[in-house]
């Protein structure tokens, strides 16, 4: 929801760098307020700081299209290595709390087989103990990727320009796509084979331009039934 009315804005006003910021202060907060999880923590409360995040997160996040599909690449494999890493935090934090709790109510080494016990067949001590250990270790992880935040926080608004000056599309290297539906069950893809462009990198974002133009004729959808446009 951020996301959308946020980009909305962006394309409204042409002001970008301040929603990126504001969205670092959210994420940031968030994600320190989570750090804060217990087992205990009352649901509306959890809401709000679950909320904050949300918000930070749809606020940072760029639309850029599949001109920049390497960012999302990134980005995706940047959240795997991410939940790999912190849900291993999560498992030891998690046993950690729960050995601690068990040493003291007298209870040493526990049966574990690694799985996830049943919380409504425990007793009601273990229970407890077993209860704050994934809310504590929940509350770690959050606390423990907010460094990650602030960082974020930290590079929002600034990333430079390249020198000033005039950059030419490379057509070699460069792609132009399309895709369009055909009676709403199928997609048919083409792409240009004949564009040019150049982007005007002036002294700041506002002074900058680019210009492209594509041949409309040149589109291949690479079929050669009768009334489709192709290389035929």
């Amino acid at each position: 929801m951020a996301d959308r009315r946020d980009g909305r804005r962006r394309g409204r006003t042409g002001r970008w760098k301040i929603f990126l910021i504001i969205g670092g202060v959210f994420l940031t907060a968030g994600s320190v307020l989570m750090g804060l999880l217990r087992a205990d923590t009352d649901y509306w409360l959890a809401s709000i700081y679950m909320f904050l995040t949300g918000v930070g997160i749809g606020m940072t996040m760029q639309e850029l299209g599949t001109a920049s599909s390497v960012v999302v690449f990134f980005r995706t494999l940047g959240g795997t290595a991410g939940v790999a890493a912190l849900g291993a935090v999560l498992s030891n934090r998690v046993a950690q709390y729960t050995a601690d709790g068990l040493a003291e109510l007298g209870v040493h080494n526990a049966a574990d087989d690694g799985s996830i016990p049943k919380l409504s067949s425990l007793p009601a001590p273990i229970r407890a103990v077993v209860e704050t250990a994934f809310g504590h270790g929940v509350g770690d992880v959050f606390l423990y990727g907010s460094p990650l935040a602030l960082l974020v926080l930290a590079r929002q608004g600034g990333v430079e320009l390249p020198p000033p000056g005039v950059w030419t599309i490379d057509s070699a290297h460069s792609k132009v796509a399309a895709t369009a539906q055909h009676l709403g069950l199928s997609s048919v893809q083409g792409r240009f084979t004949e564009f040019s462009g150049r982007i005007d990198v002036g002294a700041t974002a506002e002074a900058s331009g680019v210009a492209v133009e594509i041949a409309a004729a040149s589109i291949n959808t690479g079929n050669d039934t009768p009334g489709y446009p192709s290389d035929a």
